[in-house]
């Protein structure tokens, strides 16, 4: 009952604010898939850390969308670092973005676009490919899309082109839309 009363707040603020990044309207005849988050509160207790990008959110094995770690030890703990403070920063304040869609492997591990209720309307997968921690990769999940809330209604994200600019953002050492310093002193 949590998460869904925080996801009406985000969807509410996304549409007064406009905040979405979609790609076009939705067509009709899109599908509900009953969503892994169902029964998971969104307290920071809840969530436990296992890589720079898999965590465990209650019950639930969770995959971020988009990204995966680098071959470097060095890097792959910088990231674990980072997802850490992510979460630590964001508290109770998050949200999976792609729930109209939800995306689950065989083996029940959710993969998720996961968003913090933070100024700056983080993703976790976008920051971590800005700080250049994480590679992109999207080819498992190339023709994957779901909606995100709009002033007008729903539009389709484009999570590939955030990644992408979050990649471009990096090369010239742009700011992290983040609530913590990185990298830590």
């Amino acid at each position: 009952m949590l998460i869904r009363s925080r996801t009406f707040l985000f969807i509410a603020i996304c549409a007064m604010s406009g905040c979405s990044r979609g790609i076009g309207p939705v067509s009709a005849g899109k599908t509900h898939k009953p969503s892994p988050f169902q029964e998971v509160n969104s307290r920071p207790e809840d969530i436990t850390v296992l890589s720079g990008t898999t965590f465990r959110w209650g019950q639930v094995n969770c995959q971020l969308l988009g990204v995966k770690e680098k071959d470097d030890p060095a890097d792959r703990k910088q990231a674990e670092e980072f997802t850490r403070a992510w979460f630590k920063s964001i508290g109770k304040l998050i949200a999976v973005y792609n729930e109209t869609n939800p995306l689950v492997t065989d083996d029940g591990t959710a993969i998720v676009w996961i968003r913090g209720y933070d100024c700056y309307l983080s993703c976790l997968s976008e920051e971590l490919v800005r700080a250049g921690l994480v590679e992109i990769d999207d080819s498992p999940w190339e023709n994957y899309t779901y909606t995100v809330p709009t002033k007008p209604g729903e539009e389709f994200e484009d999570w590939r082109g955030i990644l992408r600019k979050a990649k471009e953002g990096h090369k010239p050492g742009e700011k992290l839309r983040v609530l913590f310093e990185w990298p830590p002193k």
